[in-house]
């Protein structure tokens, strides 16, 4: 990866902005309101051309007026924009008037072949399900030990709340990415309710259950990035079976709808440099 000189603070982000012909702000929940961060809209850039690509904002609204405002002003000098999910789009484009494209997160923007050639598979000789928890509830490891008892195959956790050290399965610690992404795709199963875990077993047609994160009244759920990955693949949410013709074919339409939405928005840009 080539990566810029570390800035410490925003006079150096700025300085350092001006070394490049665009920026590109994206993704994840970079946008999110619950963590708003000026940084992630690339406030600091007055003079560069600013493209988002599949930003997230994770929620369905945002009640915060003096937030909403915020985000406002910060997106209006952007010549391109696009987010993740489409309520977030709906969003983006109710506060300002402005045309917000859906684009699938950059990992599909990659085969599943060249996520193969990264990955490190894993030193595992018997079937296993693996499990993938960012929250902590009850009934994850509910749904883990039904799964278990019904496959009959062993669980391996890959640790990051305290829960998932206190479960009684064998704990695969200290990934690499490189790692990580061997684990999920020789897995017979993933557990998870990682919006990131969902997509690359998605794309390498692992078997997948999705536990949602958040409760659908919370105002504060960001659920919408899991609805928009199973509207992306055409199926319905709880669907286990990835591993089909009509997935690989929406996976291959996406990556080309992402692909052609940076070429257009980097050939648009104004003033650009030849």
């Amino acid at each position: 990866m080539q990566l810029s000189v570390r800035c410490k603070n925003g006079q150096q982000l700025k300085a350092q902005s001006k070394s490049y012909d665009v920026l590109i702000a994206g993704s994840d929940q970079i946008w999110s309101p619950v963590w708003f961060n000026p940084a992630y809209y690339l406030d600091f850039a007055d003079d560069v051309p600013k493209v988002s690509y599949a930003a997230s904002l994770g929620v369905r609204e945002i009640r915060s007026s003096i937030k909403r405002r915020k985000i406002r002003r910060l997106i209006q000098p952007y010549s391109a924009i696009s987010v993740r999910e489409e309520e977030g789009a709906a969003l983006l484009q109710s506060m300002t008037q402005k045309q917000v494209a859906v684009m699938p997160d950059p990992v599909m923007l990659l085969t599943r072949e060249q996520w193969a050639q990264i990955e490190k598979a894993p030193n595992q000789k018997e079937p296993y399900i693996v499990c993938y928890f960012i929250g902590n509830r009850d009934d994850y490891w509910d749904t883990v030990r039904q799964t278990a008892q019904s496959t009959g195959s062993r669980v391996v956790v890959i640790p990051v709340t305290d829960a998932s050290y206190h479960q009684g399965y064998e704990l695969a610690e200290g990934l690499s990415p490189q790692e990580w992404l061997g684990m999920l795709h020789h897995a017979e199963c993933v557990i998870t309710d990682s919006f990131h875990a969902a997509a690359f077993s998605v794309i390498f047609g692992t078997r997948l259950k999705v536990i949602r994160r958040y409760s659908e009244i919370d105002p504060a759920s960001k659920n919408s990035r899991i609805d928009q990955l199973f509207r992306n693949i055409g199926l319905e949410f709880g669907t286990e079976e990835t591993d089909s013709a009509v997935v690989t074919e929406r996976l291959t339409a996406l990556r080309q709808q992402g692909l052609q939405y940076l070429q257009t928005a980097f050939e648009e840009i104004p003033g650009k440099r030849e």
